[in-house]
C-alpha cells in the first residue's frame, strides 16, 4: 500500500465526529504552511507561487469539511483528501503538506485541550 492509501484508510476509519474534527485540524495546519510563503511582518510575499498551490489545497480541505458537515460528502473522499496532499510534485510543497497532515494527526491525539500558539 502506498501512502495515499494508507492514509486514505485511515481516515476512513475515523467516526464522523472524529473525521470533521481532523479535516478542521488539517485546515488549520494549511494555514500555518502558507506562511512559508511571505515575509513576516510585513505584507510581501517570498513565494507567491507556493502560496497559490497552498490556497489551493486549503480550498479542496475546507470544501470537504463543509461537505462532511452537511452530509453531502461522496463515497472515497478520503481517497482525494490524500491525493490532494500526497500526490504533487512539488517538494517543498509536498514537505510541507506531508508536515500539515502529521501535526492534524497528532493534534487529533492530544484534542480534549486543542491549543496552537501559531
Amino acid at each position: 500500500m502506498n501512502k495515499i492509501d494508507l492514509e486514505a484508510q485511515w481516515l476512513s476509519n475515523l467516526e464522523l465526529e472524529r473525521k470533521v474534527l481532523f479535516m478542521a485540524l488539517l485546515s488549520h495546519q494549511i494555514t500555518i504552511a502558507g506562511r512559508a510563503s511571505y515575509i513576516a511582518g510585513t505584507d510581501d510575499l517570498s513565494n507567491p507561487r507556493l502560496l497559490r498551490q497552498i490556497n489551493e489545497t486549503q480550498h479542496r480541505v475546507a470544501a470537504g469539511l463543509c461537505h462532511l458537515l452537511q452530509g453531502t460528502c461522496f463515497d472515497g473522499f478520503e481517497v482525494s483528501v490524500a491525493s490532494w496532499l500526497f500526490a504533487g510534485t512539488d517538494a517543498e510543497l509536498n514537505a510541507l503538506l506531508d508536515h500539515c497532515w502529521d501535526q492534524a494527526k497528532m493534534h487529533l491525539g492530544a484534542d480534549s485541550n486543542y491549543e496552537d500558539t501559531n
